[in-house]
Protein backbone atom coordinates (compact mmCIF):
# COMPACT_ATOMS: atom_id res chain seq x y z
CA UNK A 1 0.00 0.00 0.00
CA UNK A 2 1.44 3.20 -0.94
CA UNK A 3 1.90 5.64 1.79
CA UNK A 4 -1.10 7.96 0.27
CA UNK A 5 -3.55 5.17 0.69
CA UNK A 6 -2.09 5.10 4.60
CA UNK A 7 -2.80 8.48 5.06
CA UNK A 8 -6.52 8.22 3.19
CA UNK A 9 -7.14 5.40 5.58
CA UNK A 10 -6.10 7.49 8.61
CA UNK A 11 -7.62 10.39 7.74
CA UNK A 12 -11.27 8.04 6.45
CA UNK A 13 -10.50 6.17 10.54
CA UNK A 14 -10.42 9.67 12.41
CA UNK A 15 -13.53 10.91 10.45
CA UNK A 16 -15.01 7.99 11.90
CA UNK A 17 -13.61 8.18 15.57
CA UNK A 18 -14.87 11.82 15.56
CA UNK A 19 -18.30 10.84 13.89
CA UNK A 20 -19.02 7.86 16.36
CA UNK A 21 -18.13 10.69 19.20
CA UNK A 22 -20.78 12.89 18.10
CA UNK A 23 -23.38 10.04 17.13
CA UNK A 24 -22.99 7.82 19.93
CA UNK A 25 -23.96 9.91 22.98
CA UNK A 26 -26.36 11.65 21.06
CA UNK A 27 -27.84 8.09 20.18
CA UNK A 28 -27.63 7.31 24.42
CA UNK A 29 -29.57 9.79 25.24
CA UNK A 30 -32.66 9.41 22.53
CA UNK A 31 -32.47 5.89 24.05
CA UNK A 32 -32.61 7.30 27.91
CA UNK A 33 -35.62 8.74 26.82
CA UNK A 34 -37.32 6.11 24.69
CA UNK A 35 -37.01 3.72 27.72
CA UNK A 36 -38.60 6.26 29.53
CA UNK A 37 -41.82 5.05 28.01
CA UNK A 38 -41.44 2.14 25.75
CA UNK A 39 -40.24 -1.68 27.57
CA UNK A 40 -36.68 -1.63 27.83
CA UNK A 41 -36.87 -4.93 25.34
CA UNK A 42 -38.72 -3.03 22.78
CA UNK A 43 -36.00 -0.13 22.40
CA UNK A 44 -33.26 -2.79 22.43
CA UNK A 45 -34.22 -4.89 20.01
CA UNK A 46 -35.01 -2.02 17.38
CA UNK A 47 -31.88 -0.99 17.81
CA UNK A 48 -30.13 -4.43 17.36
CA UNK A 49 -32.67 -5.20 14.82
CA UNK A 50 -31.48 -1.54 12.53
CA UNK A 51 -28.04 -3.26 13.42
CA UNK A 52 -28.43 -6.79 12.09
CA UNK A 53 -30.22 -5.53 8.92
CA UNK A 54 -27.77 -2.49 8.06
CA UNK A 55 -24.53 -5.52 8.95
CA UNK A 56 -26.90 -8.15 6.87
CA UNK A 57 -26.68 -6.37 3.82
CA UNK A 58 -23.34 -4.96 4.06
CA UNK A 59 -21.96 -8.51 5.03
CA UNK A 60 -24.20 -10.42 2.22
CA UNK A 61 -23.02 -7.99 -0.28
CA UNK A 62 -19.55 -8.70 0.66
CA UNK A 63 -19.11 -12.75 1.55
CA UNK A 64 -22.64 -13.40 0.53
CA UNK A 65 -24.65 -16.68 1.58
CA UNK A 66 -21.53 -17.77 3.68
CA UNK A 67 -22.18 -15.35 6.59
CA UNK A 68 -24.80 -17.61 7.47
CA UNK A 69 -22.81 -20.57 8.08
CA UNK A 70 -20.48 -19.72 11.12
CA UNK A 71 -17.68 -22.53 11.55
CA UNK A 72 -17.87 -21.98 15.33
CA UNK A 73 -21.98 -21.39 15.86
CA UNK A 74 -22.12 -21.90 19.61
CA UNK A 75 -19.29 -19.66 20.48
CA UNK A 76 -21.37 -16.80 18.06
CA UNK A 77 -24.47 -17.99 19.90
CA UNK A 78 -22.56 -16.91 23.40
CA UNK A 79 -21.23 -13.28 21.57
CA UNK A 80 -24.95 -13.12 20.71
CA UNK A 81 -26.26 -13.58 23.48
CA UNK A 82 -23.81 -11.33 25.61
CA UNK A 83 -24.64 -8.61 23.53
CA UNK A 84 -27.92 -8.95 23.72
CA UNK A 85 -27.50 -8.83 27.80
CA UNK A 86 -25.12 -6.25 27.95
CA UNK A 87 -27.72 -3.55 25.88
CA UNK A 88 -30.38 -4.74 27.91
CA UNK A 89 -28.68 -3.95 31.21
CA UNK A 90 -27.17 -0.79 29.88
CA UNK A 91 -30.43 0.22 28.38
CA UNK A 92 -32.75 -0.65 32.12
CA UNK A 93 -29.50 1.68 33.67
CA UNK A 94 -30.79 4.41 31.64
CA UNK A 95 -34.24 4.14 32.90
CA UNK A 96 -33.19 3.78 36.01
CA UNK A 97 -30.22 6.33 36.67
CA UNK A 98 -29.03 9.74 35.44
CA UNK A 99 -26.88 9.29 32.07
CA UNK A 100 -23.37 10.49 33.04
CA UNK A 101 -23.65 8.16 36.22
CA UNK A 102 -24.28 4.98 34.16
CA UNK A 103 -21.89 5.90 31.66
CA UNK A 104 -19.04 6.56 33.76
CA UNK A 105 -20.35 2.47 34.71
CA UNK A 106 -20.48 1.59 31.52
CA UNK A 107 -16.78 3.02 30.72
CA UNK A 108 -14.94 0.23 32.61
CA UNK A 109 -16.12 -2.06 29.48
CA UNK A 110 -12.66 -1.30 27.12
CA UNK A 111 -10.42 -2.01 30.98
CA UNK A 112 -12.68 -5.32 31.46
CA UNK A 113 -12.34 -6.18 27.81
CA UNK A 114 -8.64 -6.14 28.28
CA UNK A 115 -8.40 -7.97 31.01
CA UNK A 116 -11.36 -10.76 29.87
CA UNK A 117 -9.11 -11.05 26.74
CA UNK A 118 -5.83 -12.44 29.13
CA UNK A 119 -8.15 -14.77 30.58
CA UNK A 120 -10.68 -16.07 27.57
CA UNK A 121 -7.72 -15.42 24.81
CA UNK A 122 -4.22 -15.90 26.19
CA UNK A 123 -3.60 -12.69 24.90
CA UNK A 124 -1.66 -10.06 27.05
CA UNK A 125 -2.91 -6.59 26.66
CA UNK A 126 -0.04 -4.72 25.33
CA UNK A 127 0.82 -1.06 27.47
CA UNK A 128 -0.66 1.03 24.78
CA UNK A 129 -4.00 -1.09 24.38
CA UNK A 130 -4.27 -0.82 28.48
CA UNK A 131 -3.16 2.90 28.68
CA UNK A 132 -5.81 3.84 26.33
CA UNK A 133 -8.07 1.81 28.02
CA UNK A 134 -7.72 3.91 31.25
CA UNK A 135 -7.41 7.24 30.13
CA UNK A 136 -10.55 6.85 28.37
CA UNK A 137 -11.91 5.76 31.76
CA UNK A 138 -10.54 8.44 33.70
CA UNK A 139 -11.07 10.86 31.06
CA UNK A 140 -14.89 9.46 31.13
CA UNK A 141 -14.67 9.73 34.98
CA UNK A 142 -13.52 13.74 34.87
CA UNK A 143 -16.07 14.91 32.52
CA UNK A 144 -19.14 12.82 33.65
CA UNK A 145 -18.15 13.53 37.27
CA UNK A 146 -20.67 10.67 38.94
CA UNK A 147 -21.64 11.84 42.35
CA UNK A 148 -22.87 8.84 44.91
CA UNK A 149 -25.84 7.73 42.69
CA UNK A 150 -23.05 5.06 41.24
CA UNK A 151 -23.41 3.10 44.22
CA UNK A 152 -27.24 2.99 44.81
CA UNK A 153 -28.47 -0.60 43.54
CA UNK A 154 -29.64 0.10 40.16
CA UNK A 155 -25.75 0.61 39.18
CA UNK A 156 -26.23 -3.17 38.98
CA UNK A 157 -27.64 -2.58 35.59
CA UNK A 158 -24.81 -1.01 33.54
CA UNK A 159 -22.51 -2.80 35.77
CA UNK A 160 -23.48 -6.32 34.23
CA UNK A 161 -23.91 -4.47 30.76
CA UNK A 162 -20.29 -3.62 31.16
CA UNK A 163 -19.53 -7.14 31.98
CA UNK A 164 -21.43 -8.20 29.28
CA UNK A 165 -20.33 -6.17 27.02
CA UNK A 166 -16.85 -7.44 25.79
CA UNK A 167 -17.92 -10.86 25.28
CA UNK A 168 -19.78 -9.47 22.53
Amino acid sequence: MSSLGLADDRRLATLFALGAAFVLPCVDAMVKWLVADYPVVMVAWARMGVIAVVLGVVGGSQIGLRMLRPTAWRLQAVRGASAVLGTVMVFLGFRFMPLAECLAIVSIAPVLANLFSRFWLDERGDATSWATALASLVGVLVIARPGFGIFAFDAIYPLVGAVAWPGS
